[in-house]
Protein backbone atom coordinates (compact mmCIF):
# COMPACT_ATOMS: atom_id res chain seq x y z
CA UNK A 1 0.00 0.00 0.00
CA UNK A 2 1.77 3.34 -0.75
CA UNK A 3 -0.66 5.71 0.02
CA UNK A 4 -2.97 6.30 3.54
CA UNK A 5 -5.76 9.05 2.86
CA UNK A 6 -6.72 10.17 6.53
CA UNK A 7 -10.15 12.63 6.72
CA UNK A 8 -11.86 13.43 9.76
CA UNK A 9 -15.25 14.12 10.01
CA UNK A 10 -17.33 16.36 11.86
CA UNK A 11 -20.72 17.29 10.09
CA UNK A 12 -19.44 17.27 6.31
CA UNK A 13 -22.26 15.90 4.97
CA UNK A 14 -22.78 17.96 2.30
CA UNK A 15 -19.46 18.31 0.93
CA UNK A 16 -17.86 14.89 2.08
CA UNK A 17 -18.67 13.26 -0.80
CA UNK A 18 -16.76 15.73 -3.72
CA UNK A 19 -13.54 14.69 -1.54
CA UNK A 20 -13.87 10.96 -1.72
CA UNK A 21 -14.86 11.50 -5.68
CA UNK A 22 -11.24 13.12 -6.18
CA UNK A 23 -9.52 10.07 -4.33
CA UNK A 24 -11.42 7.30 -5.96
CA UNK A 25 -10.92 9.07 -9.27
CA UNK A 26 -7.09 7.86 -8.99
CA UNK A 27 -5.50 6.67 -12.31
CA UNK A 28 -3.22 5.02 -9.67
CA UNK A 29 -5.29 2.60 -7.10
CA UNK A 30 -2.51 1.79 -4.45
CA UNK A 31 -4.01 3.37 -1.63
CA UNK A 32 -6.32 3.50 1.19
CA UNK A 33 -8.88 5.81 2.59
CA UNK A 34 -9.28 5.71 6.88
CA UNK A 35 -12.14 8.09 7.90
CA UNK A 36 -12.50 9.11 11.43
CA UNK A 37 -16.06 10.47 12.18
CA UNK A 38 -15.52 12.43 15.29
CA UNK A 39 -19.03 12.34 16.51
CA UNK A 40 -21.31 13.84 14.04
CA UNK A 41 -24.74 14.87 14.93
CA UNK A 42 -25.87 14.87 11.33
CA UNK A 43 -26.09 12.63 8.25
CA UNK A 44 -22.41 12.30 7.71
CA UNK A 45 -21.90 8.62 9.04
CA UNK A 46 -24.76 7.18 7.22
CA UNK A 47 -24.16 9.27 3.71
CA UNK A 48 -20.38 7.87 3.96
CA UNK A 49 -21.55 4.23 4.71
CA UNK A 50 -23.53 4.62 1.46
CA UNK A 51 -21.42 5.83 -0.41
CA UNK A 52 -18.60 2.88 0.49
CA UNK A 53 -21.28 0.89 -0.68
CA UNK A 54 -22.78 1.98 -3.63
CA UNK A 55 -19.17 2.49 -5.15
CA UNK A 56 -18.06 -1.52 -3.57
CA UNK A 57 -15.37 0.48 -1.42
CA UNK A 58 -15.37 -1.91 1.35
CA UNK A 59 -11.67 -2.85 0.81
CA UNK A 60 -10.30 0.23 0.47
CA UNK A 61 -12.44 2.67 2.66
CA UNK A 62 -12.60 2.25 6.78
CA UNK A 63 -14.82 4.70 8.90
CA UNK A 64 -14.07 4.73 12.28
CA UNK A 65 -16.86 6.03 14.53
CA UNK A 66 -15.88 8.16 17.76
CA UNK A 67 -17.88 8.02 20.82
CA UNK A 68 -17.61 11.38 21.43
CA UNK A 69 -16.08 14.85 20.06
CA UNK A 70 -12.41 14.63 20.31
CA UNK A 71 -11.46 17.85 18.46
CA UNK A 72 -9.17 17.11 14.48
CA UNK A 73 -5.49 16.75 16.29
CA UNK A 74 -7.10 13.15 17.60
CA UNK A 75 -8.73 12.07 14.66
CA UNK A 76 -5.91 12.24 12.60
CA UNK A 77 -3.79 10.86 15.12
CA UNK A 78 -6.08 7.80 15.23
CA UNK A 79 -6.38 7.43 11.80
CA UNK A 80 -2.29 7.75 11.41
CA UNK A 81 -2.52 5.08 14.18
CA UNK A 82 -4.88 2.92 11.89
CA UNK A 83 -2.87 3.18 8.55
CA UNK A 84 -1.10 0.74 6.32
CA UNK A 85 0.15 2.77 3.36
CA UNK A 86 4.13 3.83 3.15
CA UNK A 87 2.58 7.08 3.28
CA UNK A 88 0.55 9.06 5.09
CA UNK A 89 -1.62 12.24 3.48
CA UNK A 90 -4.04 14.18 6.11
CA UNK A 91 -7.01 15.57 4.17
CA UNK A 92 -10.01 18.04 5.31
CA UNK A 93 -12.94 16.97 4.68
CA UNK A 94 -13.74 19.82 2.20
CA UNK A 95 -10.32 19.19 0.12
CA UNK A 96 -9.67 18.11 -3.49
CA UNK A 97 -7.00 16.00 -4.74
CA UNK A 98 -5.73 15.63 -8.64
CA UNK A 99 -6.45 12.44 -9.73
CA UNK A 100 -2.80 11.78 -10.66
CA UNK A 101 -1.68 12.29 -7.10
CA UNK A 102 -1.10 8.62 -6.24
CA UNK A 103 0.74 7.95 -9.39
CA UNK A 104 3.46 11.20 -8.81
CA UNK A 105 4.09 9.92 -5.57
CA UNK A 106 4.78 6.72 -6.94
CA UNK A 107 6.89 8.35 -9.52
CA UNK A 108 8.95 10.13 -6.67
CA UNK A 109 9.00 7.60 -4.46
CA UNK A 110 13.07 7.48 -2.98
CA UNK A 111 12.13 6.59 0.80
CA UNK A 112 12.20 10.46 1.17
CA UNK A 113 10.45 11.66 4.76
CA UNK A 114 8.10 14.10 3.64
CA UNK A 115 6.74 14.81 -0.12
CA UNK A 116 5.69 18.52 -0.58
CA UNK A 117 3.75 19.52 -3.92
CA UNK A 118 2.20 22.63 -5.18
CA UNK A 119 -1.72 23.82 -4.60
CA UNK A 120 -3.96 26.51 -5.23
CA UNK A 121 -6.62 27.67 -3.11
CA UNK A 122 -10.51 29.16 -3.92
CA UNK A 123 -13.53 28.81 -3.37
CA UNK A 124 -15.93 25.94 -3.50
CA UNK A 125 -17.85 27.69 -6.87
CA UNK A 126 -14.41 26.94 -8.60
CA UNK A 127 -12.75 30.72 -8.57
CA UNK A 128 -8.82 30.31 -7.92
CA UNK A 129 -7.94 32.99 -5.55
CA UNK A 130 -3.97 31.94 -5.26
CA UNK A 131 -2.05 29.66 -6.39
CA UNK A 132 1.06 28.43 -4.73
CA UNK A 133 3.69 27.08 -6.85
CA UNK A 134 6.76 25.41 -4.60
CA UNK A 135 10.18 25.14 -6.34
CA UNK A 136 11.23 21.57 -7.83
CA UNK A 137 14.22 20.30 -5.42
CA UNK A 138 15.15 17.94 -2.69
CA UNK A 139 16.37 19.71 0.79
CA UNK A 140 16.76 18.78 4.09
CA UNK A 141 14.41 19.36 6.26
CA UNK A 142 15.67 22.35 9.07
CA UNK A 143 16.03 23.78 5.54
CA UNK A 144 12.43 23.42 4.48
CA UNK A 145 11.92 25.25 7.69
CA UNK A 146 13.86 28.25 7.25
CA UNK A 147 12.19 28.47 3.61
CA UNK A 148 8.91 27.98 4.92
CA UNK A 149 9.14 30.96 7.33
CA UNK A 150 10.86 33.03 5.08
CA UNK A 151 7.37 32.39 2.18
CA UNK A 152 9.99 30.34 -0.26
CA UNK A 153 7.99 27.06 0.73
CA UNK A 154 4.18 26.53 0.92
CA UNK A 155 3.19 23.88 3.30
CA UNK A 156 -0.17 23.27 4.56
CA UNK A 157 -1.47 19.99 5.47
CA UNK A 158 -3.50 18.55 2.34
CA UNK A 159 0.05 18.97 0.18
CA UNK A 160 2.35 16.97 2.52
CA UNK A 161 2.82 13.31 2.46
CA UNK A 162 4.26 11.84 5.39
CA UNK A 163 6.63 8.49 5.33
CA UNK A 164 4.32 6.60 7.93
CA UNK A 165 7.28 4.70 9.52
CA UNK A 166 9.09 8.01 9.83
CA UNK A 167 6.09 9.57 12.02
CA UNK A 168 5.54 6.32 14.07
CA UNK A 169 9.41 5.67 14.68
CA UNK A 170 9.90 9.26 16.07
CA UNK A 171 6.15 8.94 17.88
CA UNK A 172 5.35 12.58 15.92
CA UNK A 173 2.00 13.07 16.19
CA UNK A 174 -1.14 16.25 16.31
CA UNK A 175 -0.99 18.35 19.28
CA UNK A 176 -4.36 17.91 21.17
CA UNK A 177 -4.14 20.77 23.46
CA UNK A 178 -3.46 23.32 20.58
CA UNK A 179 -7.28 25.53 19.06
CA UNK A 180 -5.27 26.79 16.22
CA UNK A 181 -2.18 26.24 14.62
CA UNK A 182 -1.86 22.53 15.21
CA UNK A 183 -1.07 21.60 11.69
CA UNK A 184 2.07 23.96 11.68
CA UNK A 185 3.02 22.54 15.18
CA UNK A 186 3.11 19.16 13.87
CA UNK A 187 4.90 19.79 10.05
CA UNK A 188 7.68 21.84 11.93
CA UNK A 189 8.26 19.50 13.90
CA UNK A 190 8.41 16.45 11.39
CA UNK A 191 10.99 18.55 9.09
CA UNK A 192 13.22 19.37 12.23
CA UNK A 193 13.45 15.25 12.28
CA UNK A 194 13.38 14.54 8.64
CA UNK A 195 16.26 14.09 6.64
CA UNK A 196 15.21 14.54 3.16
CA UNK A 197 12.25 16.16 1.84
CA UNK A 198 11.62 15.99 -2.07
CA UNK A 199 9.55 19.30 -3.35
CA UNK A 200 7.01 18.97 -6.34
CA UNK A 201 6.09 21.98 -8.49
CA UNK A 202 3.18 20.25 -9.67
CA UNK A 203 0.13 21.31 -8.31
CA UNK A 204 -2.08 18.19 -6.85
CA UNK A 205 -3.96 19.69 -4.25
CA UNK A 206 -6.73 22.19 -4.39
CA UNK A 207 -7.50 24.12 -0.87
CA UNK A 208 -11.65 24.69 -0.52
CA UNK A 209 -12.01 27.92 1.21
CA UNK A 210 -15.74 27.67 1.92
CA UNK A 211 -17.98 29.93 4.17
CA UNK A 212 -18.58 28.60 7.73
CA UNK A 213 -15.62 26.48 7.56
CA UNK A 214 -12.87 26.68 10.45
CA UNK A 215 -10.36 28.40 8.26
CA UNK A 216 -13.31 31.19 6.94
CA UNK A 217 -14.80 31.55 10.26
CA UNK A 218 -12.99 34.01 13.26
CA UNK A 219 -12.96 32.77 16.38
CA UNK A 220 -10.17 34.95 19.12
CA UNK A 221 -8.62 31.29 19.80
CA UNK A 222 -7.17 31.87 16.27
CA UNK A 223 -4.90 33.65 17.84
CA UNK A 224 -3.26 31.03 19.89
CA UNK A 225 -1.10 30.64 16.62
CA UNK A 226 1.41 32.50 18.80
CA UNK A 227 1.47 30.46 21.43
CA UNK A 228 1.91 27.58 18.89
CA UNK A 229 5.23 30.05 17.58
CA UNK A 230 6.36 29.71 21.52
CA UNK A 231 6.55 26.29 22.02
CA UNK A 232 8.42 25.67 18.27
CA UNK A 233 10.77 28.55 19.57
CA UNK A 234 10.96 26.10 23.14
CA UNK A 235 12.06 23.18 21.27
CA UNK A 236 14.23 24.64 19.21
CA UNK A 237 16.15 26.94 21.80
CA UNK A 238 19.13 24.63 22.72
CA UNK A 239 19.89 24.00 19.20
CA UNK A 240 22.68 26.29 18.10
CA UNK A 241 21.59 25.86 14.52
CA UNK A 242 18.49 27.19 15.10
CA UNK A 243 20.31 30.90 16.59
CA UNK A 244 18.65 32.91 13.69
CA UNK A 245 15.22 31.28 13.21
CA UNK A 246 14.51 31.86 16.46
CA UNK A 247 15.84 35.69 16.06
CA UNK A 248 13.62 36.11 13.14
CA UNK A 249 10.54 33.90 15.11
CA UNK A 250 11.15 36.32 17.91
CA UNK A 251 10.71 39.52 16.65
CA UNK A 252 9.18 39.43 13.06
CA UNK A 253 6.92 35.73 12.52
CA UNK A 254 5.23 36.54 15.90
CA UNK A 255 4.12 39.84 15.01
CA UNK A 256 3.35 38.41 11.42
CA UNK A 257 0.87 35.97 13.10
CA UNK A 258 -0.96 37.99 14.87
CA UNK A 259 -1.32 41.22 12.46
CA UNK A 260 -2.52 38.48 9.93
CA UNK A 261 -5.02 37.21 12.37
CA UNK A 262 -6.35 40.59 13.05
CA UNK A 263 -6.90 41.12 9.05
CA UNK A 264 -9.08 38.13 8.86
CA UNK A 265 -11.37 39.10 11.32
CA UNK A 266 -11.42 42.57 9.61
CA UNK A 267 -12.10 40.69 6.15
CA UNK A 268 -14.65 38.44 7.65
CA UNK A 269 -16.35 41.19 9.53
CA UNK A 270 -16.25 43.31 6.02
CA UNK A 271 -17.76 40.20 4.13
CA UNK A 272 -20.55 39.73 6.78
CA UNK A 273 -21.42 43.29 6.96
CA UNK A 274 -20.08 44.78 3.35
CA UNK A 275 -19.62 48.41 4.51
CA UNK A 276 -16.80 50.35 5.45
CA UNK A 277 -16.10 50.22 9.25
CA UNK A 278 -13.60 50.45 12.15
CA UNK A 279 -13.15 46.65 12.22
CA UNK A 280 -9.69 46.59 13.62
CA UNK A 281 -11.48 48.60 16.76
CA UNK A 282 -14.47 45.72 16.86
CA UNK A 283 -11.32 43.14 16.84
CA UNK A 284 -9.17 44.87 19.16
CA UNK A 285 -12.29 44.81 21.61
CA UNK A 286 -12.34 41.47 21.69
CA UNK A 287 -9.13 40.58 22.48
CA UNK A 288 -9.42 42.81 25.57
CA UNK A 289 -8.97 40.79 28.84
CA UNK A 290 -7.60 37.64 26.81
CA UNK A 291 -3.85 36.14 27.35
CA UNK A 292 -3.60 37.51 23.43
CA UNK A 293 -4.01 41.04 24.13
CA UNK A 294 -1.40 40.31 27.14
CA UNK A 295 0.23 38.68 25.14
CA UNK A 296 0.51 41.24 22.13
CA UNK A 297 1.59 44.17 25.08
CA UNK A 298 4.12 42.16 26.37
CA UNK A 299 5.94 40.86 23.63
CA UNK A 300 4.98 42.49 20.12
CA UNK A 301 3.52 46.12 20.54
CA UNK A 302 7.23 47.93 20.47
CA UNK A 303 8.05 45.55 17.04
CA UNK A 304 7.19 49.12 14.92
CA UNK A 305 9.81 49.86 12.17
CA UNK A 306 10.38 49.56 8.69
CA UNK A 307 9.77 46.35 8.07
CA UNK A 308 6.26 45.54 6.52
CA UNK A 309 4.74 44.32 9.39
CA UNK A 310 6.41 46.89 11.79
CA UNK A 311 4.63 49.63 9.91
CA UNK A 312 1.31 47.89 10.09
CA UNK A 313 1.92 47.58 13.38
CA UNK A 314 2.79 51.29 13.85
CA UNK A 315 -0.20 52.17 11.97
CA UNK A 316 -2.58 50.09 14.04
CA UNK A 317 -1.49 51.25 16.98
CA UNK A 318 -1.80 54.99 15.64
CA UNK A 319 -5.23 54.46 13.88
CA UNK A 320 -7.45 51.60 13.53
CA UNK A 321 -10.00 52.96 11.03
CA UNK A 322 -7.27 53.81 8.48
CA UNK A 323 -6.22 50.14 9.37
CA UNK A 324 -9.21 49.11 8.50
CA UNK A 325 -9.44 50.99 5.29
CA UNK A 326 -5.92 49.98 4.38
CA UNK A 327 -6.58 46.29 5.05
CA UNK A 328 -10.10 46.16 3.03
CA UNK A 329 -8.56 47.86 0.20
CA UNK A 330 -5.69 45.36 -0.06
CA UNK A 331 -8.27 42.29 0.03
CA UNK A 332 -10.43 43.87 -2.45
CA UNK A 333 -7.06 44.51 -4.99
CA UNK A 334 -6.27 40.98 -4.29
CA UNK A 335 -9.72 39.76 -5.28
CA UNK A 336 -9.84 38.08 -1.83
CA UNK A 337 -13.21 39.92 -0.59
CA UNK A 338 -15.67 38.55 -3.40
CA UNK A 339 -18.77 37.33 -2.77
CA UNK A 340 -18.33 33.95 -3.11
Amino acid sequence: MLVSFVIPSFNSSEFICRTFDSIINQTCSDYEVIIVDDYSSDNTCSLIEEYILKNNLEGKFKLIKLDSNMGVSNARNIGMSNSIGKYILFLDCDDVIENNLVKVVKENDNDFDLIIYSYDYGYYNGKILRTNINEQSIIKGFDAIKKYYRGKLYICTGNTLYKNSFLKNNSLEYPVDCTNGEDQEFFIMCLYMAGYVKVLENIMFHWIKRKGSVTHSFDVKKFDIMFTVIRIIKKFEYDSKCFNLIKYLKNEYLLESFIGNINIGIRIEYFENKKISNYAKNIWGKLEGTKYRKFYDENLRHLVGYSKYGILNYIFQKSKWLYSIIVILDFKLRGEINEE
